[in-house]
C-alpha cells in the first residue's frame, strides 16, 4: 500500500462512510485510526497493509474474514464477551474528493474509551493499587469465560498474549467491572476451514514471541489447546506472579528448546500462587495445559472451572468488606445464577426484577416482552421485525431498556445507526410512554437518513 491515511480523508464502507479523525498506532500490518462513521459515531479503524490485494489469496482472505466476524456476531454467548468487526470491507482512501492509492482491506470495530490491557492491569492493578487475590481470580475467570465462548463458535485466537485483551471499565447494578474483551483476531483461525494463507510459504500462523504454544514453533496448524497452552502462561503470570518460563522469555531457542520439552520454571515442586498458598487442583490443570503434547492439555473449560471453583472457595471463606471489588458477570460463573443482566449505570435507582410491570416492543415480525431491564441488540430486534430491518442493528446493544418497577427508560447503546424515539434520536436516558415508537436511524448513501425497524412501545 503505497499511500497512508491522513485526518480527514474518507473511506466508503458497504454501509456507511467513515472519516478518519486520528491516526492511533502505525503497525506492520496495519494503521489504527479513531474514525467517525456517516451517522457520527466514533470508532476504531484498522487499515491494512498486509495482506494486499496483490496477494492471490487476498480475496478468500475477506470472505474469510467475514465468515470469522459472522460467528463472533451471531453467537450468543460471545456477543458480550468479545470485540469484533462491525464492517468488514474493501475500501479505497479519499482524499479531498478524490481517490488516492488501491484497494486494502478495511474493519471497522467499536471505540471503547477508558480502557486498559490485561498486562496494564496487573502491572498498575486498579486505580493505582494492585489487584488483591480474589480480583485476580475474578479477572480470570472472565478472560476465560470469553476464550471459552471462542472455541464453542469454532475459532481458534492463535495469538493470545496480554496486550490482546483490552480491558473495559462498565458501571452495572453491581458495582464497577472490569470485562477483557479480545482483539487482534486479523489471523484468528477457522477449525472447519483451512487459512487461506496455509500454503503461502512467506505467511505462516500468527503468533507473538514468548507465547508460541508448541504448535506454533513446529510450524503446524495453531489448535485450540494451543489458545490453552497460551493462556495458561498467562494465567501463571497474573495468578503466580510470573511467566512460566520466565528465565528464558527473551531467548528464542532456549524459549523453543523448555516448551518443546515441558520443563518450566516452576520445576517439579508445588506451586505457591499469590495468595501465598498452594491451590493443587489449580496447579495441576496448569501444568496439564502447558504439556507440550497437545492431546494432553485440557480444554478451556476445563481451565475456566478450574479458576472458577478457587474463586468460589475464595468467596465462600472471604468475610463481606467494603472494599470496592470487581464484579464478576453472571455468565461466566461456575454455578448458572438465577436470570440477571448487567446494565449500565443509571441516574436514578433501576429495579432489578419488576414483577407485574411489562414492556413490549412489536414490530413487522413479531412482539417481544420484558419484564426486567435488558440490552436490545440485533438478535432480538430481529425477532421483532425480521432480518432485513434488523441488519442495520447493532450486535452489541442498539438500546438499553430499563426500569425503576414503575417507569420504563431507554438508553442509547454502542450502534453506528442511532436510535430514533419518535422520530428524535436517543442521546440520553429518556423515560418511555405507551405507544411511543423507536426505530434505528440508518444514513442513505445520497445523504440524509430513514427509520428501519420500528417498534410499537405498550407498556403494561
Amino acid at each position: 500500500m503505497a499511500v497512508v491515511p491522513n485526518p480527514g480523508d474518507r473511506l466508503r464502507g458497504d454501509r456507511t462512510t467513515y472519516t478518519i479523525e486520528e491516526i492511533l498506532n502505525k503497525g506492520d500490518s496495519s494503521i489504527a485510526c479513531r474514525a467517525r462513521d456517516g451517522g457520527g459515531t466514533t470508532v476504531f479503524l484498522k487499515f491494512y497493509k498486509t495482506p494486499s490485494k496483490f496477494k492471490p489469496w487476498f480475496r478468500p482472505y475477506l470472505e474469510y474474514e467475514k465468515e470469522l466476524n459472522k460467528r463472533l456476531q451471531t453467537d450468543p454467548e460471545l456477543l458480550q464477551k468479545s470485540v469484533y468487526a462491525t464492517d468488514v470491507f474493501v475500501g479505497k482512501l479519499e482524499r479531498d474528493g478524490s481517490s488516492v492509492g488501491g484497494e486494502t482491506q478495511i474493519q471497522v470495530f467499536p471505540f471503547i474509551s477508558g480502557q486498559t490491557t490485561l498486562d496494564e492491569l496487573m502491572a498498575s492493578g486498579v486505580d493505582g493499587k494492585p489487584l488483591d487475590w480474589a480480583n485476580r481470580l475474578l479477572v480470570a475467570t472472565v478472560t476465560l469465560a470469553a476464550m471459552r465462548a471462542l472455541h464453542k463458535a469454532g475459532i481458534v485466537h492463535s495469538d493470545l498474549k496480554p496486550k490482546n485483551f483490552q480491558v473495559a471499565k462498565e458501571k452495572t447494578l453491581r458495582g464497577e467491572l472490569y470485562r477483557p474483551l479480545i482483539v487482534d483476531m486479523d489471523f484468528s483461525v477457522l477449525e472447519d476451514r483451512q487459512a487461506p494463507w496455509h500454503d503461502d510459504p512467506n505467511q505462516g500462523y500468527v503468533g507473538s514471541p514468548g507465547y508460541f504454544s508448541p504448535e506454533h514453533l513446529t510450524g503446524a496448524i495453531p489448535l485450540p489447546a494451543s489458545d490453552v497452552f497460551t493462556m495458561s502462561e498467562i494465567l501463571c503470570e497474573l495468578l503466580c506472579g510470573k511467566h512460566p518460563f520466565e528465565s528464558v522469555f527473551g531467548e528464542k531457542e532456549e524459549y523453543e528448546k523448555r516448551v518443546l520439552s515441558g520443563e518450566t520454571d516452576f520445576g517439579s515442586g508445588p506451586i505457591t500462587f499469590l495468595n501465598g498458598k498452594q491451590e493443587p487442583g489449580l496447579e495441576a490443570v496448569l501444568r496439564e495445559s502447558l504439556s507440550p503434547d497437545p492431546t494432553k492439555r485440557p480444554t478451556m473449560e476445563a481451565l475456566h472451572k478450574a479458576v472458577a471453583n478457587v474463586l468460589n472457595e475464595t468467596r465462600t471463606k472471604s468475610t463481606p468488606t467494603k472494599t470496592r471489588r470487581i464484579t464478576i458477570p453472571p455468565e461466566s460463573r461456575l454455578t448458572p445464577p438465577k436470570p440477571r443482566t448487567i446494565l449500565k449505570s443509571a441516574s436514578s435507582p433501576v429495579s432489578a426484577t419488576a414483577s407485574g410491570h411489562q414492556l413490549s416492543l412489536t414490530g413487522e415480525e413479531g412482539t417481544v416482552s420484558y419484564n426486567v431491564g435488558t440490552r436490545v441488540s440485533r438478535p432480538s430486534i430481529k425477532k421483532i421485525c425480521g432480518e432485513a430491518e434488523a441488519r442495520f442493528a447493532s450486535h452489541a446493544t442498539q438500546f438499553v431498556l430499563e426500569t425503576d418497577g414503575t417507569n420504563w427508560f431507554a438508553s442509547p447503546g454502542e450502534s453506528s445507526c442511532k436510535t430514533l424515539r419518535n422520530g428524535t434520536p436517543l442521546v440520553e436516558r429518556t423515560r418511555l410512554s405507551d405507544g411511543d415508537e423507536l426505530a434505528i436511524d440508518v444514513p442513505r448513501r445520497s445523504g440524509g437518513s430513514e427509520p428501519h425497524a420500528k417498534m410499537k412501545v405498550a407498556i403494561a
